[in-house]
């Protein structure tokens, strides 16, 4: 039995009282964060389902890896819906500081870039440079095709959107943003699983297991790291185009890279 006087509450000795505010609070708090967990969960499979299903694919690309691309954002689309933070400030999409954002954005991938070439070229284990399998049946056309016009539309604006867009969105509204950055990288790394580890795997680095393992290493803290950047250049710069065109500019920097190896 409760006695409500103004805005206190008296409970009679014997009767339960009712769940605290506090606490209520934590519940409703576990059960956003256990449904975030799940949607990126789903997320990260999707994405490694997704690696496997485009090396059955042309190596040029084509609309099929675009629509590919295009699930994970739909399905980001939802999570912003349900967090509330379908704003395109939130979201980094914003009309002003777009042209800002480019130039600071691609300067920093091009930076990027270099020492991640003179790695593939003069690696620090082996005499000769780290050649990648796919690239000896393309045309120089044909990857100037891929990296021009595909891979900006089946890579760098679902992925980007993805995580840059409302991952972090919704992990800021929770953290500050260091620790947003850091977590929305975690997932960004592990969606790239497959693709790592298939990509080191058509290397020349195969022929050594040891190599293997130091190439698979290095990729994943490549993207681990560059994950982390695109996110802070992402929160400095207040909008997602320059971390479209940072991360589609680093992986078609690296693929010609590895061409004119």
């Amino acid at each position: 039995m409760v006695r409500e006087i103004g805005i206190k509450r008296r409970f009679v000795h014997g009767c339960s009282p009712p769940q605290p505010f506090g606490v209520e609070l934590r519940i409703r708090r576990w059960g956003r964060a256990s449904s975030l967990l799940a949607l990126v969960a789903v997320l990260v499979a999707y994405g490694n389902v997704a690696s496997l299903a485009r090396a059955e694919m042309p190596a040029t690309g084509g609309w099929p890896g675009v629509a590919i691309g295009l699930v994970p954002v739909a399905a980001m689309l939802v999570l912003a819906w349900r967090a509330g933070v379908l704003t395109t400030l939130d979201l980094g999409l914003a009309r002003r500081g777009a042209a800002r954002s480019v130039r600071i954005r691609l300067i920093a991938a091009l930076a990027a870039t270099l020492p991640a070439l003179l790695v593939l070229r003069f690696p620090p284990t082996i005499e000769h440079p780290v050649t990648y399998a796919p690239l000896d049946s393309l045309s120089f056309q044909a990857l100037l095709w891929r990296a021009c016009r595909w891979m900006p539309l089946d890579t760098g604006l679902p992925e980007e959107f993805a995580f840059r867009g409302v991952l972090l969105a919704v992990l800021r509204r929770r953290w500050a943003a260091p620790l947003a950055t850091v977590l929305s990288a975690v997932p960004f790394t592990l969606w790239h699983g497959v693709i790592v580890t298939r990509t080191v795997a058509l290397t020349n680095l195969q022929a050594d297991p040891l190599l293997v393992i130091v190439g698979m290493a290095g990729a994943f803290a490549a993207v681990f790291v560059g994950g982390i950047l695109f996110a802070a250049l992402r929160l400095a710069t207040g909008h997602l185009a320059g971390s479209i065109v940072a991360h589609w500019a680093f992986n078609a920097a690296l693929l010609v890279g590895l061409y004119a190896v």
